[in-house]
């Protein structure tokens, strides 16, 4: 049913006994790429208390991409097996949860090298977890963030670019550095 309604966006299955293996068909049901839901925004499973963490988090990452950039939703794959270059998010409702899920995306990827977060909605937070990538990984090249809401998080941002050597064309403009 939730392949084929594309427009139920609230579902509540509290207290019906589901387990793990109904966790994950239900992120399989929201997440696969052909007949996938991407409409469901809330999805409530209160009292249910056979569901393992780790079906949990899938399914709480599968309800954040649904809610966040389409882009990021289909780029995730690409990220996953090299096949992406470039990733531009510029002026989307990306922010620090997002930028969270990418970092966890990139920590294995070689093949990205610039990267496009200008005029997302990137916090202090998200500052911090693009700042800890730089330290330790080589492979970005080009890195935007202007126009963002980063403001102490470039002191952080400003340590890791002391140690990488791959970032040549850094962007920071607009981030409100001067408040902190």
């Amino acid at each position: 049913a939730l392949q084929v309604n594309k427009v139920l966006a609230i579902i509540d299955l509290d207290d019906n006994r589901i387990g793990s293996i109904g966790c994950n068909k239900l992120t399989n049901a929201l997440r696969h790429e052909v007949y996938g839901n991407d409409t469901v925004k809330e999805l409530s499973l209160k009292q249910n208390p056979a569901i393992r963490e780790d079906s949990m988090a899938a399914l709480v990452l599968q309800l954040a991409l649904n809610n966040g950039p389409l882009a990021l939703k289909y780029d995730l794959p690409k990220i996953a097996s090299d096949e992406i270059t470039i990733l531009s998010y510029a002026e989307t409702s990306f922010n620090d949860k997002y930028v969270s899920i990418l970092m966890k995306a990139l920590k294995d990827n070689h093949s990205v090298k610039t990267m496009d977060l200008s005029g997302c909605d990137i916090g202090w937070d998200g500052g911090e977890q693009i700042a800890t990538h730089l330290k330790e990984t080589n492979n970005i090249t080009s890195l935007n963030l202007n126009s963002n809401k980063i403001g102490a998080g470039a002191t952080m941002l400003a340590k890791a670019m002391a140690q990488n050597c791959s970032v040549i064309v850094f962007h920071i403009e607009d981030n409100e550095c001067n408040r902190f």
